[in-house]
């Protein structure tokens, strides 16, 4: 179709059409990023915002989210903490004195010192607790013990001539035999102790409720120690905390064999029945019983981590966790909120 001419012959002025204006090509707006500056409380100049994660050097507070401000009359960036007051440099803290190294080299003795304490501490907790089961194992063959030297006494007795009813061994043979009664030296060269361990049962009669019972709080502590173990070896991953267990097992073993024939003697010689048993059963008893409290250990290890973890999640707030990540960050896990979202 040809568009009307719209040009004409009559007199006037000349009217002609002009093209419509481009429309303008919209361009993507860059959002300012300078910092915004107002006028804060005593003439300080907020210059912008905490985004990161940082704490409060007096109260550990998180200073996520508060304002950043130019204290006056130094003209330093300075954020505060809104739960003790504290003024945050938002520059490098300033170097410590010439004693920082000495310092540090303190700490870290210090802290190797505890650990070896708590090593031999450890061991010794289990050397403890294999003694108390040697203890308890001994105690139905220190009976028998005990009655079979009260009829040897009695024998004696009615043989000597003449009569003293005021001698310590007729004194001995008027006392109900238990395991903590004396037993003469001269007894035992005629009469074996380990004879009498067999007469009661041997091995077998070991097995007690009270020897299960303090080997299920043996076993209970072992498990509590691991746990101790997998929460001061910070940087010790996964397996590698395991690595505790063959030491700690170790010395209890070289404990227990330094003590393996030991003997608690009386006066002039004379020994209690349940002491003269127990060098008898010691050692294979003693290996047993660390053997057995290798696992709670490793046990308590390996779940050490996790319950620490779970500990912190339902008892510290998460604004006070900051210190604590390492549970998480060490394991290669990721670490939890520092916030309430």
């Amino acid at each position: 179709m040809t568009p009307p001419d719209t040009t004409t012959n009559a007199p006037g002025p000349e009217l002609v059409t002009r093209p419509s204006a481009p429309t303008p090509v919209s361009t993507p707006q860059i959002p300012d990023t300078t910092p915004v500056r107002t006028a804060g409380a005593g003439g300080e100049e907020r210059v912008g915002t905490i985004l990161a994660d940082r704490l409060c050097t007096k109260c550990f507070y998180n200073l996520s989210g508060q304002p950043v401000v130019r204290a006056r009359p130094y003209d330093l960036l300075v954020a505060r903490c809104p739960e003790c007051g504290t003024v945050a440099s938002l520059q490098e803290y300033p170097h410590l004195s010439r004693w920082s190294r000495r310092a540090i080299v303190i700490v870290a003795l210090a802290w190797f010192g505890f650990l070896l304490l708590s090593l031999v501490a450890s061991a010794a907790y289990v050397r403890q607790k294999v003694d108390t089961l040697t203890s308890v194992a001994a105690e139905p063959g220190a009976m028998k013990l005990a009655e079979a030297h009260k009829a040897w006494q009695e024998q004696r007795a009615a043989l000597q001539y003449p009569p003293q009813p005021n001698s310590y061994n007729n004194w001995w043979a008027q006392q109900a035999p238990t395991i903590y009664s004396q037993i003469e030296p001269v007894f035992f060269d005629e009469h074996p102790a380990i004879a009498y361990f067999d007469q009661a049962g041997s091995w077998g009669a070991i097995w007690t409720r009270r020897l299960l019972v303090e080997w299920g709080l043996g076993i209970v502590g072992c498990v509590i120690m691991g746990m101790f173990w997998s929460v001061v070896l910070p940087h010790a991953r996964r397996w590698r905390r395991l690595l505790v267990v063959p030491v700690i097992v170790g010395i209890a073993a070289a404990m227990a064999l330094m003590n393996s024939t030991g003997t608690a003697y009386a006066w002039g010689g004379w020994n209690y029945a349940l002491y003269s048993l127990q060098p008898l059963i010691r050692t294979p008893v003693a290996f047993v019983g660390i053997a057995s409290y290798a696992a709670p250990i490793a046990m308590g290890v390996y779940l050490g981590r996790p319950f620490a973890r779970w500990a912190v999640r339902a008892l510290v707030p998460p604004r006070l966790r900051e210190p604590l990540l390492f549970l998480w960050l060490n394991d290669g896990l990721p670490a939890p909120a520092l916030n309430r979202s």
